[in-house]
């Protein structure tokens, strides 16, 4: 895990927030969005169902030709931003508490932690993959009146 600078960081994550109509320090279910290509999940009362969320979520990106994944938060806030590898990847509470982005540089998927406890993920390719290899997914999205075929 690397501390990114400041001179990457900023531009970077300010086009991610373009990108994903990210308008707040937080972002969907918590905060609208235009965005119709995520789906939030709730593992708050099933913590085991995150760690498998998390080994598939690896096992799809893992097939995606990237080097390195940013983590991301606000700066502003006091987050510490960091490039590191798909096996450095975990979701832990601390990230939840901060508010945690993750994404590449193509900016085609993204994954955020929430201070409630939800993890959102977007991207069409990453959520069409990830319905595909995990079959209890639909148990644990978070209804915010979208369809959950919404993003297929």
């Amino acid at each position: 895990m690397k501390k990114l600078e400041k001179a990457t960081y900023t531009p970077f994550y300010k086009n991610m927030k373009l990108t994903w109509d990210i308008n707040t320090p937080v972002w969907y279910p918590l905060a609208a969005t235009n965005r119709e290509d995520i789906l939030a999940f709730d593992f708050n009362e099933d913590p085991a169902a995150k760690e498998i969320f998390l080994k598939k979520l690896k096992q799809v990106l893992s097939t995606y030709r990237t080097e390195h994944l940013y983590q991301l938060g606000e700066a502003e806030l006091g987050f510490t931003p960091y490039k590191l590898t798909l096996n450095e990847l975990h979701i832990s509470a601390h990230h939840i508490i901060e508010d945690t982005f993750w994404c590449d540089q193509s900016l085609e998927w993204i994954i955020y932690a929430c201070h409630d406890g939800y993890i959102t993920s977007g991207g069409n390719q990453l959520l069409n993959e990830l319905k595909e290899i995990w079959t209890e997914w639909n148990k644990y999205t978070v209804d915010q009146g979208r369809d959950e075929n919404e993003a297929e």
